[in-house]
């Protein structure tokens, strides 16, 4: 990668990183698209370096949310626990997986997300 796709790359991450933050998903929802469909980056590393970045985006935000008494900790120490087992689940089956059969997957999640915000405003 060159200079410039560097920091092409770098900067979307960090509006991601504002979306994700703002929105509570973490930035991926927004990474993985832009990384593999503008910027040529292979799917499975576009996954895995936004895994990577996000773990730094959440622990800075969860420190905003904190502060402002927005989080529920003990919701969220449950949460832990099930998202973790879940995480490494779901990363295994990723590594191993058919590139085809994540695009779906991930297109379909974002769908689904997408249309269920949508209907819920009205």
């Amino acid at each position: 990668m060159d200079v410039g796709q560097l920091v092409g790359l770098g900067l979307i991450a960090a509006v991601a990183a504002i979306f994700g933050s703002m929105l509570g998903l973490g930035g991926g929802v927004f990474l993985v698209p832009i990384y593999t469909l503008f910027m040529g980056v292979d799917q499975k590393i576009a996954i895995g370096a936004s895994a990577v970045v996000i773990v730094t985006n959440s622990i800075v935000g969860s420190s905003v949310h904190l502060r402002s008494r927005f989080t529920n900790l003990q919701l969220a120490m449950l949460l832990q626990v099930t998202t973790a087992a879940g995480a490494i689940a779901g990363a295994l089956f990723g590594v191993s997986a058919n590139p085809g059969i994540i695009f779906g997957v991930f297109g379909a999640v974002l769908v689904y997300a997408a249309v269920s915000m949508v209907v819920s405003i009205y």
